[in-house]
C-alpha cells in the first residue's frame, strides 16, 4: 500500500519576522522544467524529478494570499521521498538544512496556519532552527530548536 501524507503549510511568523522571511506567504514561485519551486525555499524536487515525483507543490488559494506550500511524502520504489522544505538550502542526502537566512530580531511569538492530513499514523512536523556562527570554532551553534508535531486530520486552516 502506498504511504502518503499531505501537509499544507503557510508560515506566518510575527509581524517583524514575516517581513524578513523570504517569500513568507509562498506567493512567488520559479518554474524549473516540469515543476515549480517556492522562491527562497529548497526541497527535494530536483532529486525526484527523474521519476516525475514532486513532493513540494504550489497550492491555491492560500490563507492569506493566493497560494500556499503543499508538501506530500510519496513512495518511490521501496523508499519514501519526504515532503520537506527549508527556507535556505537543504542537504538532499540528510534532509537537514545547510543554510537559512539572516535574522537579527528576537520575536516573542511564532505563529502559522496549516492543514494536515496524515495517513496510517504518519506525523508531520513544523521545525524551527535558530543558529549563530561561531567564529572561533568555524561552525554553526544551535541557539534554539522547536519541533511542532502535527497528527490526525486538520481539514481546515488551523493556527
Amino acid at each position: 500500500m502506498k504511504k502518503l501524507f499531505t501537509f499544507f503549510s503557510i508560515i506566518i511568523i510575527g509581524n517583524s519576522l514575516f517581513a524578513q522571511l523570504p517569500n513568507a506567504g509562498f506567493e512567488t514561485w520559479t518554474t524549473v522544467g516540469a515543476y515549480s519551486l517556492p522562491t527562497g525555499w529548497d526541497n527535494i524536487n530536483a532529486k525526484t524529478n527523474s521519476m516525475s515525483v514532486y513532493t513540494c507543490e504550489k497550492g491555491t488559494p492560500g490563507n492569506p494570499g493566493s497560494s500556499y506550500l503543499k508538501l506530500t511524502s510519496k513512495t518511490m520504489g521501496t523508499s519514501v521521498a519526504p515532503g520537506i522544505a527549508v527556507s535556505g538550502i537543504l542537504d538532499t542526502a540528510t534532509y537537514m538544512p545547510k543554510s537559512g537566512f539572516t535574522y537579527t530580531s528576537r520575536p516573542a511569538n511564532f505563529t502559522g496556519s496549516w492543514q494536515y492530513m496524515g495517513f496510517s499514523g504518519d506525523v508531520g512536523h513544523i521545525a524551527i532552527l535558530l543558529s549563530k556562527w561561531n567564529v572561533s570554532l568555524s561552525k554553526r551553534d544551535t541557539v534554539s530548536f522547536t519541533n511542532y508535531s502535527l497528527a490526525g486530520m486538520v481539514m481546515s486552516w488551523a493556527t
